[in-house]
């Protein structure tokens, strides 16, 4: 049992600071205006030409190292999902395997979960991510997927 029962000295922690309208991500602080590193995206034209010279891992490695995580611009958002849905259709399943072990990095295995499971909004293309999704899970986990829900950055 407690034997100061009478102290209020928890009382004197701000807890306003911890609100969601002041948070900020670490590593992001200061970075650019409000904290925000705007990122264009990757960009088309390198994608289409590495696409058309058959270097589909190059392409999707520049696509997910480029992504704009922070951006507040919707459109850029939804253009790099477009262009990374091109991407991974463009591969084979016997390839999947081969271009996520060229994945060193496991903020872009991270990152290509997020698309991917931004990806499911499209029906469309859902057989094709359910794949993709199986063999990234093999890599990352259930880390990988915990980290993609409870991550505010959002595609």
């Amino acid at each position: 049992m407690s034997k100061n029962t009478t102290s209020s000295s928890f009382r004197g922690i701000d807890v306003d600071q911890y609100g969601e309208d002041v948070y900020v991500e670490d590593g992001v602080a200061g970075s650019g205006e409000n904290g925000e590193v705007s990122s264009p995206g990757p960009d088309d034209t390198e994608i289409v030409r590495l696409l058309n010279s058959g270097k589909n891992v190059d392409a999707l490695l520049l696509a997910v190292a480029k992504a704009p995580l922070n951006s507040k611009d919707q459109a850029v958002k939804d253009k790099a999902l477009q262009t990374v849905l091109r991407i991974l259709t463009s591969f084979k399943t016997t390839e999947m395997d081969a271009a996520l072990s060229s994945m060193a990095n496991m903020e872009h295995v991270d990152t290509l979960m997020k698309y991917i499971y931004r990806g499911f909004d499209f029906p469309a293309h859902s057989t094709m991510l359910l794949n993709w999704h199986e063999k990234v899970y093999a890599i990352g986990g259930v880390g990988s997927v915990m980290r993609v829900l409870t991550d505010r950055r959002r595609l």
